[in-house]
């Protein structure tokens, strides 16, 4: 475990926790995974490309550390905890964990849906399954655990049910992804799933992922009047609508094709989509905050800024008094559009003497 206040501590004391993710979208556009492949792989390929990216979020204000130890993707499959990815994701805990001594911050380890559709074909399986990631976690001595991509509310209860009895007393943060009209797989309203997730025992409840801040906050107000311990709300940085909820849904509004997943970037929240996401969730309590698929470090420095949480990234805040052409074309548009013209002719210049000396 980390040095730091553990993390049931800083919530009894009021503190708002910020948790940077979105690993594997921000590495698929780094170049370094693909979008369909596993996180957990990309460590054991590029481990100094995700410590930095830990370090990046917590530069910009993350006090969590969340490893990329998720395999979820093919925990439905036949792989166990031997596999590649199992392997990946015990180094995954170790880089995480090492990240988050040398920074003073939290370390989770996450525990995923498996993939499988609950039944009692499938249920010892399942347990089977969620153990195998539970003793990982434990094993690595994270600080806790980050329950995620839950969409069935009896898997969700199950996955707590082994945190209990395998997770050695550590805190879960329990999130679901809702992809239905504000209900579970199995046909439970999100405040309801959210309540008894609660009064099983953990300690905090939320949504994560698969919705954007506009679809998934609503659902948010309303857990809120349901829910009596710390909420927690981890979006995906892109901009779904009453039109298209999710992020599968998105469509690119000039050819109606979809934009899931390799076009999602058309749809990405701006620095002000971000903002107002903030002051929404500061205004009704919600202590655990992040950003999920699509987040980069710099949308977490523009929650961290609205919670008043100095970091080291806030000196480099954007002041528009210091941009030149900003402050032209404020105080005189046509001043702005020759300093454009200046600008785009002295760049031509330079590309033009570059080519001559290239040949």
């Amino acid at each position: 475990m980390s040095s730091q206040q553990g993390l049931l501590d800083r919530l009894k004391q009021g503190e708002t926790i910020i948790c940077g993710n979105g690993y594997k979208t921000e590495l698929e556009r780094r170049g370094f995974t693909n979008i369909h492949g596993f996180t957990s792989r990309v460590v054991t390929e590029f481990p100094t490309q995700v410590r930095q990216l830990h370090e990046e979020f917590v530069h910009c204000g993350s006090d969590v550390v969340v490893a990329c130890n998720s395999h979820g993707e093919n925990l439905g499959g036949d792989k166990d905890s031997g596999s590649e990815e199992s392997s990946g994701a015990h180094q995954s805990l170790k880089i995480a964990m090492d990240v988050a001594n040398r920074t003073g911050t939290l370390m989770a380890g996450r525990v995923d849906a498996t993939g499988l559709e609950y039944g009692k074909a499938t249920i010892k399986r399942m347990e089977k399954l969620l153990t195998s990631q539970i003793k990982m976690v434990t094993d690595e001595k994270a600080d806790f655990i980050l329950g995620g991509m839950f969409k069935d509310t009896r898997e969700a209860k199950l996955a707590l049910e082994c945190i209990k009895k395998h997770g050695k007393g550590l805190p879960c943060v329990m999130t679901l992804s809702i992809e239905g009209k504000g209900k579970t797989t199995d046909d439970v309203d999100v405040p309801e799933a959210l309540r008894d997730l609660e009064e099983l025992g953990a300690d905090v409840v939320g949504l994560a992922c698969t919705r954007g801040p506009t679809t998934m906050m609503p659902l948010m107000r309303e857990a809120r009047k349901l829910c009596k311990g710390p909420l927690a709300v981890i979006p995906a940085a892109y901009r779904t609508s009453q039109k298209e909820e999710w992020i599968q849904l998105l469509t690119d509004p000039l050819s109606g094709s979809s934009l899931y997943p390799p076009d999602l970037d058309q749809a990405q929240c701006n620095r002000k989509d971000i903002q107002i996401f903030a002051e929404e969730t500061k205004s009704l309590g919600i202590q655990f905050v992040g950003l999920c698929c699509g987040a980069h470090p710099s949308f977490i420095r523009e929650i961290a800024d609205i919670y008043e949480k100095s970091t080291p990234a806030s000196k480099f805040n954007l002041n528009l008094k210091f941009c030149n052409i900003y402050m032209d074309h404020r105080n005189s548009p046509t001043r702005a559009k020759r300093r454009m013209f200046q600008l785009t002719w002295e760049y031509n210049k330079r590309m033009a003497i570059a080519k001559k000396s290239d040949k």
